[in-house]
């Protein structure tokens, strides 16, 4: 991520929201590690992050959990995106995954951060100012 803090296009959008956007990314990859590592309550929030302590007993279904982790998978999905919106302001030139008849705004289903609206209006700044 150090890396990425120093991009040029990177580094002009945290001075324009004041902010640290790589940051934020690193914050959700940090919030998923406690599912991947298996911990039983996330450090950040204290909201259980394995089955026994979400409630679930394998194999049913359980509709609250299945709406909360879809909601992680929308979140850390707007996070990429964010980033790369940010990193890479002229990909909001391309056609979202090659389709002819998309168009640039198709990229708001995929912003779901909360820097998602700033990270959109940067990158239409930023290709208008030139500035790739």
């Amino acid at each position: 991520m150090n890396a990425l803090r120093s991009w040029p296009s990177v580094r002009r959008f945290d001075i324009r929201y004041s902010c640290s956007v790589t940051e934020d990314v690193r914050n959700q990859f940090r919030y998923l590690c406690n599912f991947t590592h298996s911990r039983a309550f996330a450090k950040q929030d204290g909201s259980p992050t394995n089955n026994m302590n979400m409630g679930i007993h394998a194999p049913e279904f359980d509709e609250s959990c299945f709406e909360r982790m879809q909601a992680i998978f929308q979140s850390t999905v707007g996070w990429i995106a964010t980033i790369w919106l940010v990193t890479f302001p002229a990909i909001i030139e391309a056609k979202p995954l090659g389709d002819p008849s998309a168009s640039r705004l198709d990229y708001l289903n995929l912003l779901s951060t909360p820097r998602a609206v700033g990270a959109l209006e940067f990158a239409l700044d930023e290709v208008q100012a030139g500035l790739r």
